[in-house]
């Protein structure tokens, strides 16, 4: 009896499964038929807000799920509904239904998928656009129920709006283009985005490639209604990849146009690969200098504003505030950066290359910051308590020190690469301890231990070469104060030169010269410092030069008088003047006399 029970009940759930795919099959047929009527592009267009156009029939398949499939699918903006730009396109869109709300004569999607979708970034009046937009009906609906309430709507409140969402929309193989050029693209992207939580938050997962790097997009929104509608929801991104990792976490808003406020972070282990990944060219190499950077970011389509940023730029560790604006004709970057150590050095490799040079590569944004620093080091040159400013655009780079304490004194200088002009140094110093000076170039290594001031305006090809000096052209101004420079006497020298014949200037320890003042005006001509006069004040007589010296090979040519006041211990009969000649080599001079004649007063 037990058996015959159990063989009925079998035969009975067998018979119950058969009707129940009969009737869902019937159910399906029906559906089907209701779903063809339902006219599918109308659908996707209360979905988006887009314009659709179908260059196919829809096939519909209404067993063992109800399915359509369409095939060469655009979407368009209503003013805008040229077939030539869309605002998406994708080669197949299947689409998935609720059965049961289609025999209710409802459309109801529950999944969409996307074959090899293109979406363009950049509408045809050069807007910058999403695949929805605020005329879809959810974002209608939202907006207009928000706009009736002092606050947010609550879960109850969006029930009804809520079951006619969309589910999840999954991508296969899709494209974002980010320019008109198609030249700025993300493609080969497999994404997810899925609502949960009573389909109010939204997590989106995309694999894709850009510009050849894998690309890793991670985004999550704690109510996705809020950010459809064009209100404020908090959203996280993150963004990683071999040339650039980077996260966003705070407030987002994206229609009607896009905002984030909120905390940011982005480190690349090379800005120059991480620069040119994005498509700004740079006109010198910073392939080995890294970049991590953080702080509270505000930023919309037209400008992103990091505050209390926390930065480190190869090992220059700083803070301060950024302002990119990438909708310029020429895309700026500003702001203010303070560091406590600064190394000036990477700085001035955009000094190393010549814009007249076929090969130089012109930035195609701008830079304009302005940069203070505790202490600075510019190679051989200490700094300290230094502000400056630093721009990079298509004509010129310019690293302009305002201000900054060095050598004892005070230290302003300007490094300037023209597109016209080639490399031109400006320097001004004050109260300087002239001896330090021998550090930035072995011309200087012979200066006296004295203060003073030096003004000088160069310009040639690198100044970052060691051998700038030799091709530089311009002027020098230098004045010192008294002093003495080892190695030399000038009564010595001057018992000498009533000799006549040549005299070596330097002379045994520990003979001293002493001077009151050093004043010297001279033109830089290819690598020749032309003076004109240099004067040298000593006791009671003063040494008038003028003539020339080579850099490169250091050799002098100067010609000139020593004026010897009345009562000088070495004076004739008064007053008198040497004419005087000075020339061979910088570590080995010469002196002799034009003639023996004086000149009394």
């Amino acid at each position: 009896m037990t058996a015959l029970l159990m063989k009925r009940g079998v035969w009975i759930g067998i018979a119950f499964l058969v009707l129940v795919l009969i009737l869902a099959t019937f159910a399906s047929l029906i559906a089907g038929q209701r779903l063809q009527n339902a006219l599918l592009s109308r659908t996707l267009e209360e979905v988006t807000g887009r314009r659709v156009v179908l260059n196919t029939q829809p096939v519909i398949t209404i067993f063992p799920a109800l399915r359509a499939e369409l095939q060469d699918v655009s979407f368009h903006n209503w003013g805008y509904a040229s077939d030539n730009f869309p605002v998406l396109k994708a080669q197949s869109i299947q689409l998935s239904f609720s059965v049961f709300a289609a025999l209710n004569g409802e459309v109801r999607l529950t999944a969409i998928e996307l074959d090899r979708p293109v979406f363009h970034a950049l509408a045809e009046d050069g807007t910058r656009q999403w695949p929805f937009s605020h005329e879809a009906k959810l974002a209608k609906q939202f907006t207009g129920l928000i706009a009736t309430l002092p606050e947010p709507p609550g879960e109850n409140m969006l029930a009804d709006i809520l079951g006619n969402a969309p589910g999840p929309i999954i991508i296969h193989d899709g494209t974002i283009i980010l320019d008109r050029s198609s030249t700025d693209v993300i493609n080969k992207i497999d994404g997810r985005l899925v609502w949960m939580k009573g389909r109010r938050s939204g997590l989106l997962n995309a694999q894709g490639v850009w510009r050849g790097e894998p690309t890793k997009i991670e985004m999550n929104t704690n109510d996705l209604v809020m950010l459809i509608a064009g209100r404020d929801a908090e959203m996280h991104m993150a963004v990683s990849s071999r040339l650039l990792n980077a996260s966003f976490a705070g407030v987002a808003r994206l229609l009607p146009e896009p905002y984030f406020e909120g905390a940011v972070f982005a480190q690349a282990n090379s800005l120059l690969a991480a620069t040119a990944w994005q498509g700004l060219a740079t006109p010198f190499d910073f392939a080995a200098l890294g970049l991590t950077i953080s702080g509270a970011f505000k930023g919309d389509s037209d400008k992103w504003q990091l505050e209390d940023s926390k930065l480190q730029l190869g090992t220059n560790k700083g803070t301060g505030g950024l302002i990119f604006q990438p909708n310029e004709a020429l895309p700026i970057l500003s702001g203010t950066l303070d560091f406590e150590n600064l190394d000036l050095a990477m700085l001035t490799r955009i000094f190393e290359f010549n814009p007249k040079s076929p090969h130089f590569n012109p930035p195609n944004f701008s830079t304009d910051l302005r940069i203070s620093a505790n202490a600075a080091s510019f190679g051989a040159l200490e700094l300290n308590k230094i502000a400056a400013s630093f721009q990079v655009s298509k004509q010129a780079n310019t690293l302009d020190i305002h201000n900054a304490a060095a050598f004892g004194g005070t230290l302003q200088m300007a490094l300037k690469n023209d597109a016209n002009a080639g490399t031109e140094l400006r320097v001004l110093a004050e109260n300087i301890e002239t001896k330090a000076l021998g550090k930035l170039n072995p011309m200087f290594q012979d200066l006296p231990q004295t203060r003073g001031s030096v003004s000088a305006i160069l310009r040639g090809g690198n100044i970052a070469d060691p051998n700038f000096f030799e091709t530089a052209q311009g002027t020098i101004k230098l004045r010192l104060g008294a002093g003495e420079i080892a190695r030399y006497n000038a009564n010595q020298l001057v018992r000498e030169v009533r000799k006549g014949g040549l005299i070596a200037l330097k002379a045994a320890p520990p003979s001293i010269l002493s001077f009151t003042e050093i004043d010297a005006q001279a033109t830089v001509v290819n690598g020749t410092i032309q003076f004109d006069p240099l004067r040298v004040g000593l006791n009671k007589a003063t040494l008038t030069l003028v003539g020339a010296y080579a850099v490169k090979d250091q050799s002098i040519a100067l010609t000139g008088t020593i004026d010897l006041e009345e009562g000088h211990e070495e004076a004739i009969n008064g007053a008198e003047r040497l004419e005087v000649f000075f020339g061979g080599n910088r570590n080995a001079p010469l002196m002799s006399s034009l003639n023996k004649q004086t000149i009394k007063n």
